[in-house]
């Protein structure tokens, strides 16, 4: 029996190589490798302040978004308000360090997805958590209402922007106005350097000054620090590649709608797919591992809260979205006329 090549569509990085400035500042920095960042973050901290319109004063480089996402549960809890379902690191990090935790399910039955905290849960929480746009469902939560729970709660904030490359929409310019408003981001998703582990957040310099005081003193390394300064100076070719992704997005969506399978309009890196029930979802996604396609059915291990007949499948290349689009097509016709 031929063997089927691996198609991974379960971690969400990017579907595309960053450019060559990118590849060669890493290859630069690699010569570099025995010493410590010595130079410190000045740079890269000044590039990303002038990508999202604030200042360095309100930027602090992380190694990738969950030691950012460590640093602020450590800090702001004991009191964790999530909403569900979202991106399982906020809870798996709270329970890590035996918090309180609410869960409030976010996913209406015909398919919503909402923040529907109420004033009570504002009122108790220390720390609330707002993923935008929402990993899994791949929902955009307005502006307006990201506002209100800010200026409802004396709770820190926590606006996780991870697909911000995708969905164009920030709050990050609140930071100064809104001390109790975090925003985060990542160089994984967009830039497309998942494995270098780099993240950053925007805050009011007050809390950026008080977590550069204990974070590690060289939490990002000198390859990850070249390749965000290079992707910063690339950011035409990366807007084109994202156009590129999104239309892949947005034509698979289509494609599922057209067989029966519902998609969410997701504005993320991800299509986030509903079945008609759990024995169904269950079926494509065993059909699918046996072809070698790896995807994200619903379970709590990767996403809190998140329970029913859905799937999540991470954006690919053309050839690997073609290859999944045929297999959907063919297990879900030979499902429904058993």
């Amino acid at each position: 029996m031929a063997k089927h090549r691996i198609i991974r569509v379960d971690y969400s990085g990017a579907s595309y190589l960053p450019p060559y400035k990118v590849m060669d500042a890493i290859h630069r920095s690699v010569s570099k490798v025995n010493s410590y960042p010595y130079e410190g973050y000045a740079e890269i901290c000044k590039a990303i302040a002038s990508y999202c319109g604030v200042r360095e004063e309100n930027i602090l480089v992380t190694n990738g978004g969950d030691e950012a996402i460590t640093l602020i549960t450590t800090k702001f809890g004991p009191k964790v308000l999530i909403p569900a379902p979202t991106y399982g690191e906020y809870e798996y990090i709270a329970k890590s360090r035996d918090y309180s935790i609410t869960k409030r399910n976010c996913l209406s039955d015909s398919g919503e997805y909402r923040i529907c905290y109420t004033k009570r849960d504002l009122g108790w929480a220390t720390l609330a958590w707002i993923c935008n746009p929402n990993n899994p469902t791949g929902t955009l939560i307005p502006k307006k209402e990201i506002m209100r729970i800010i200026n409802g709660t004396d709770a820190m904030v926590i606006v996780d922007e991870a697909y911000y490359e995708f969905s164009g929409q920030t709050v990050a310019k609140e930071v100064d106005r809104h001390k109790n408003l975090i925003v985060l981001r990542t160089f994984s998703k967009g830039f497309g350097i998942a494995g270098l582990r780099l993240g950053y957040m925007i805050a009011h310099p007050s809390i950026i000054k008080m977590f550069s005081k204990y974070n590690q003193e060289y939490n990002v390394n000198r390859v990850a620090r070249a390749a965000g300064i290079a992707a910063l100076k690339s950011r035409g070719h990366y807007r084109r590649r994202i156009s590129e992704a999104k239309k892949r997005r947005d034509n698979f969506q289509k494609f599922a709608e057209s067989i029966g399978v519902h998609a969410f309009k997701s504005k993320g890196g991800f299509v986030f797919l509903k079945f008609r029930d759990m024995r169904e979802a269950d079926y494509v996604y065993g059909k699918f591992l046996a072809e070698g396609i790896i995807t994200f059915i619903s379970t709590d291990a990767e996403f809190s809260g998140l329970k029913g007949p859905y799937m999540r499948l991470a954006l690919s290349n053309t050839i690997n979205m073609n290859v999944i689009q045929r297999s959907l097509a063919r297990i879900i016709s030979e499902y429904r006329s058993q």
